[in-house]
């Protein structure tokens, strides 16, 4: 563990957010998109176990729309339910528009024995230890997973993901995964692209018939699940 090497991106990463909308409505718009979107990649599961210190610091600091604030969790792709399968724990930072994503590949990664030791783990250790998070005594607070698709413009500048499936559950209970309404889990179309590009982006997103909007799935679904 302690010889884990992280990988580094910033980019802008903006959201548009459809309600009470199929994904092919929303593939369509793309198709007609002036960016020339083609579908990059096969379509897959992402999953998500989040994480928050005892005071959930990082929902409410989303909420308050504290300009800097951290999101830790570990991604995987695929089934959801995985003995010793590669992972990243991730750790994203917001200055204000800007996203700076930490990315620790995790080699053997088992979803119902991590949880089992939950942030006493050694991993944790080290990651607070090594990386200066600034939520001490992370633990898991949420699970989920969604259907992810991808695009990319025809000058390969910008990406575009759709989002949509998503299912959330308590990371002490992972049989307990289910579906949320459409107003927690809407369709999420997102664009990414470097911060250079962002002169161009407009170009990209009037041709969208929807607002760019301020959305998290981690804020939204711990909502939904602990009623905050």
């Amino acid at each position: 563990m302690h010889k884990i090497k992280k990988s580094i991106i910033e980019r802008y990463e903006r959201k548009f957010i459809f309600k009470n909308t199929i994904r092919n409505e929303v593939e369509n718009l793309i198709k007609l998109n002036i960016g020339g979107f083609k579908e990059v990649y096969k379509e897959r599961y992402i999953n998500n176990v989040y994480f928050d210190d005892y005071l959930f610091s990082s929902f409410f600091d989303n909420v308050n729309g504290t300009a800097r604030r951290y999101k830790y969790r570990i991604r995987w792709y695929g089934k959801f339910i995985v003995e010793n399968k590669p992972a990243n724990f991730e750790i994203k930072k917001k200055r204000g528009a800007l996203t700076i994503k930490e990315t620790f590949p995790l080699k053997k990664f088992s979803l119902k024995s991590f949880l089992k030791k939950n942030s006493t783990s050694s991993d944790f250790n080290f990651f607070q230890s090594k990386n200066k998070l600034k939520y001490n005594f992370i633990k898991p607070v949420l699970v989920n997973r969604y259907k992810r698709k991808y695009f990319l413009s025809r000058d390969k500048l910008f990406r575009l993901t759709v989002d949509s499936d998503q299912v959330i559950g308590n990371p002490n209970n992972i049989n307990s995964l289910r579906k949320i309404n459409n107003l927690f889990s809407p369709i999420i179309l997102e664009i990414k692209y470097d911060r250079s590009y962002d002169k161009y982006a407009s170009k990209i997103t009037s041709g969208l018939t929807t607002r760019l909007s301020k959305y998290s799935k981690y804020v939204n679904s711990l909502d939904c699940l602990y009623r905050f």
